[in-house]
């Protein structure tokens, strides 16, 4: 206090001792004569001692600026330059800042003309600027250092001294003084949170300790195996000395582990990072330009930008406005966890440009919080008043990027949690008594406008795996030549989309899907008590100002509850290259591997540092996942093909080739609560609202490997038409009154739940489509019996006497025995898993492998169902709800035999399957389900060959309807018909139809059995 009053003092006795005295003629010969000296003063100051700056904000907070060497360049009256080598800036006796090669100073007014011709929209040529150059800036954040609270500290002293000295803001107009441009480059930027030191230890035990498990399993194989040499060169060792020799080798493995955890940070420091957040060579251009100045310009590019924000109509006040041109890029920049080894985002080469604003409005009276000040004695604290809403940024911005990746995944839920936990001593909360906003509502509040981005390459990998150090099993989303449009709830995607499945193992790998010429659009729609976009009117409210304190919240219009998503696939066909469609390639592995992909996904990660012994409340944490509430989605594909292998020897597969394919569902989500007297989550319950699928043209092959050539052979199987599928809940009657049989049988047929319609389908039944069907049969079935023997399940139908100790015989040390009645501590669940049920079912296999032989029988082994027989079992009065309708029209099968050339044809006109689910019914003492399954079809005909070919040819569309009065080979009328049929070459059976179009071998077939 004393300080500023005194440096006041002295610019007021020099402001009057410098004041021309004379008249008008002799102030101005002296203003040229002074202007002319400025012109020629250089000032130089270099201090070559340690400058250090103390501010005392408080008893409990202290900056100090400690500046070993600084020089200083003033060449009046505009060049000003300050230089110094490094800069340590400590908060609270901890070093958070280190700045190294700063230079600060002047610039030309031409020497950002270029970059200000890269914006049309600015109307000055030049401007004042400032350059600030940076070497290298590192913040590292100590680990439980409440930093937040020391900056608002500092905020609270700058407004202290505004208010003593009564600094006023100014009227922020287009006349005001226009700020310098401003050119910033920092060549290396690092920001670094530390983690907690427990943690750290617990990291480095167990790496050790498991590092440590390889190496004595590598010891004891090694002793088995001299053991052994002994044993061939010896004959028998007595088992006294056998057992000495294992207790030895245990007693020197425990002396090098702990010899190791003694020498753990003899080679360096324990790791100390968390998060960091890495930039190399940023370089950031800020513009200022008179179109961009005063309240009413900003305003007015600030609604330009926002337009789906509704402006107040009678306007707002602000504290801090401001806008810039901004023209930033970098060459780096990377945030990585701890020490896994995957990066969470990498960039490379970005460069961002277009217009930025700041803004934060001036609040309401119970929006001003109070704030104390100690200034010490004798003046006693003081109280500041300070502004709540935030500062919201309103951009409009394009990019340029050469490469973007991130990843992702259940495994780095904690270490996120972690994160979360030290931002809030990093970035102070919110004063407002309200409960907090989630990340997404928070970024609707603070952030609007548009951004627009060309990517040469993204890739987005998501971990199938739990393990944070995992860099093998993943999902990776790859986007080439990606354009991303980001504006207000709404996100457009539009580039080439491959989703590759990366595993430990090569033979794995695959391209799972590719999608050329994708357009993805996700639009959102945010459910709240009030307009979702009108971020305007949200105005928080201090403690003692609350108006109301039980459940009082100041975003309750804003707040969304649920959100409604609508997802969108699209592709299009290209000119340049039109055999590039999208197409899909998986193994048998790889279906196991998209489990283990749910299985991380539906993940429920455990809360971190929270409960009272944290000092932190459990409030319950939202996820985006359960703030859904109807999720829509639609695919368009112009073409789409299909491989499917059992194994990347590719000996079996399927291959499909598609034509348009047209796919739209709706989803809901609904949240119900466990009633058991438990405390849990609500539980999450999907439900299907609606599903349509169009598929035209499609054709489906059975491939095999020539066992003598090894070459692939493909099989034709199957094709269609046209195909539809339609699904819709609400037809479904929950009641389980029966339905009344109704005369109509179209409003019948209309009711079913699964509607699905096929027309045209083409089969081919041969042996080798036989053989390969029944390989791609068994070969599923052995996957399932092997998932189910290998699950946690299968050791449920075993019971195992822990109580019984059996003594192994000594041939062998490859099971260790212990004691299981022996007091321990409480073992991990690893432990736990080696000694408990599992171990004692291992030592009673091994036990009885000489004595018993097991077989396992993948046959059923349980009693066949029940069936249902007769008229009166088989009513349809009892209806409760009409399941499945299946419909096929103009539907061929071709059946090929082994032994002898020719084939017989199989078809229908129209075709019906029909699936009701009727009322229970009680029968023998038991209460039975009733479904039943109705088929009729129409113009059923037999066609075989009449010549030995297999030479297939299948029949035309007019020779499958027997309404039809036109004779479809030789086109001829009723009347000719009737020759026709006299010939043998009609609709009567034993009649021969001809290729229509002529081969060289000619293909007769002839109808043999006729159904009208």
């Amino acid at each position: 206090m004393c300080v500023l009053q005194m440096t006041q003092d002295i610019c007021m006795i020099q402001e009057k001792i410098t004041t021309p005295v004379g008249n008008k003629s002799e102030k101005l010969k002296r203003s040229v004569i002074d202007q002319k000296q400025v012109k020629e003063l250089s000032i130089t100051i270099n201090v070559q001692r340690n400058v250090t700056l103390s501010a005392f904000l408080s008893r409990n907070h202290r900056i100090v600026f400690n500046i070993p060497k600084i020089g200083i360049n003033i060449t009046l009256p505009r060049n000003v330059m300050i230089m110094f080598k490094e800069c340590i800036i400590s908060c609270d006796k901890h070093q958070i800042f280190i700045i190294e090669g700063a230079t600060i100073g002047s610039l030309p007014a031409n020497k950002l003309q270029l970059e200000r011709k890269g914006f049309e929209t600015l109307v000055m040529p030049t401007n004042k600027a400032w350059k600030i150059e940076f070497d290298k800036i590192h913040a590292v954040f100590p680990y439980n250092y409440n930093f937040a609270e020391c900056v608002q500290e500092v905020i609270n002293t700058l407004k202290w001294i505004k208010l003593v000295h009564k600094v006023k803001k100014k009227p922020f107009t287009i006349d005001s003084p226009l700020p310098a441009d401003l050119f910033i480059n920092v060549k290396e930027l690092l920001l670094q949170l530390s983690d907690d030191p427990f943690e750290v230890q617990l990291s480095d035990n167990y790496s050790l300790l498991a590092d440590e498990q390889t190496e004595t399993e590598k010891r004891l194989s090694a002793l088995e195996r001299k053991i052994e040499e002994l044993r061939k060169s010896l004959g028998l060792l007595p088992a006294n000395k056998v057992q000495e020799l294992y207790d030895n080798l245990k007693e020197k493995s425990s002396l090098i582990y702990t010899h190791r955890h003694q020498q753990l940070y003899n080679n360096g420091p324990p790791r100390t990072k968390l998060f960091s957040w890495k930039m190399v060579n940023l370089e950031i251009v800020a513009l200022a330009d008179k179109s961009l100045h005063g309240k009413e310009n900003v305003i007015n590019h600030m609604r330009e930008i926002d337009i789906s924000s509704r402006y107040p109509s009678d306007g707002m006040d602000f504290i801090t406005l401001w806008c810039r041109m901004i023209n930033c890029s970098l060459e780096e920049w990377t945030i990585h966890l701890r020490d896994f080894p995957q990066a969470m985002l990498d960039v490379k080469d970005l460069h961002i440009w277009g217009r930025l604003i700041g803004a934060e409005q001036h609040a309401h009276p119970r929006a001003i919080r109070t704030c104390r000040i100690e200034v010490g004695d004798p003046w006693g604290d003081m109280i500041v008043e300070r502004n709540m809403p935030p500062l919201k940024f309103y951009y409009d911005f394009e990019s340029d990027v050469k490469q973007w990746t991130m990843c992702t995944g259940a495994c780095w839920e904690q270490t996120l949690a972690q994160y979360n936990l030290a931002m809030t001593l990093i970035n102070h909360p919110s004063k407002d008594p309200s409960p907090n906003l989630p990340f997404w509502d928070k970024i609707r509040l603070l952030l609007h406008g548009r951004l627009t981005m060309a990517m040469d390459k993204m890739c987005w990998m998501y971990h199938a795996s739990l393990n944070p150090y995992n860099k093998t099993e993943m999902m990776d989303w790859q986007w080439t030549n990606l354009i991303l449009d980001w504006t207000t709830a709404k996100f457009m995607f539009n580039g080439d989309l491959d989703i590759y499945a990366r595993t430990a193992s090569k033979y794995d790998d695959c391209n799972l899907l590719h999608l050329p010429k994708l357009r993805f659009c996700i639009k959102l729609e945010w459910l709240c008590e009030g307009d979702a976009n009108n971020h305007h009117r949200v105005m928080p409210c201090a403690s003692d100002k609350v108006p109301y304190k039980e459940d009082y919240d100041s975003y309750k219009d804003f707040r969304s509850q649920n959100m409604n998503m609508s997802m969108s696939f699209e592709t299009k066909s290209s000119e340049a290259n039109p055999n590039n469609v999208p197409y899909c390639v998986f193994y048998a592995s790889t279906l196991r591997w998209l489990d283990k992909i749910k299985m991380c996904m539906t993940h429920v990660s455990r809360p971190t540092r929270r409960g009272s012994f944290f000092d932190k409340p459990r409030l319950p944490k939202l996820q985006l996942s359960r703030h859904f509430r109807n999720v829509n989605l639609s695919v368009n594909f112009h073409q789409f093909h299909a491989q499917y292998w059992m194994s990347f020897a590719k000996e079996h597969g399927v291959e499909m080739h598609r034509g348009e394919l047209t796919f739209k569902s709706g989803h809901n989500l609904t949240l119900v609560k466990i009633e058991d007297g438990l405390i849990h989550r609500p539980q999450a319950n999907w439900s299907i609202k609606n599903i349509n699928l169009n598929l035209k043209g499609a054709k489906m092959w059975l491939c095999c490997k020539n066992e003598t050539t090894g070459m692939e052979e493909k099989s034709y199987f199957l094709s269609v038409k046209h195909v539809q599928y339609d699904r819709d809940d609400n037809l479904m009657v929950e009641s389980a009154e029966p339905q009344q049989q109704s005369d109509d049988r179209e409003d019948v047929e209309k009711a079913f739940l699964h509607r699905v319609y096929i027309e045209d389908l083409k089969a081919s039944w041969t042996t080798t489509n036989r053989n390969t069907v029944f390989s791609l049969f068994e070969g599923y079935n052995k996957a399932q019996a092997l998932k189910r023997n290998l699950s946690s399940g299968a050791l449920k139908g075993y019971k195992v006497d822990s109580q019984t100790q059996a003594t192994p015989k000594s041939r062998s040390r490859s099971v260790s025995m212990s004691n299981p009645n022996s007091t321990a501590a409480t073992p991990s669940p690893m432990s736990r898993m080696q000694s408990g049920h599992t171990q004692n079912l291992l030592k009673r296999l091994i036990q009885e492998m000489d004595s018993k032989s097991m077989a396992f029988t993948e046959e059923p082994t349980g009693s066949h169902e029940e069936q249902l027989h007769g008229v009166a079992a088989c009513q349809t009065k009892d209806v409760i709800h009409n399941n499945l309708l299946v419909e096929l029209k103009n539907s061929q099968v071709m059946l090929q035999g082994a032994h002898t050339k020719g084939y017989v044809i199989v078809c229908a006109a129209e075709a019906k399957v029909m699936s009701c689910i009727h009322k229970p019914v009680w029968q023998n003492r038991q209460l039975k389900s009733k479904t039943t399954w109705v088929s009729s079809v129409d113009c059923m005909q037999y066609f075989a060959t009449v010549d030995n070919t297999d030479n297939v040819m299948w029949l035309e569309k007019e020779l499958l309807d027997v309404d039809d009065k036109t004779d479809c080979n030789l086109g001829l009328d009723v009347l000719d018909g009737a020759v026709a049929e006299m010939a043998g070459s009609g609709h009567s059976v034993g009649g021969v139809v001809t290729a229509r179009i002529p081969t060289p071998t000619p293909i007769n077939i002839g109808r043999q059995v006729g159904f009208m």
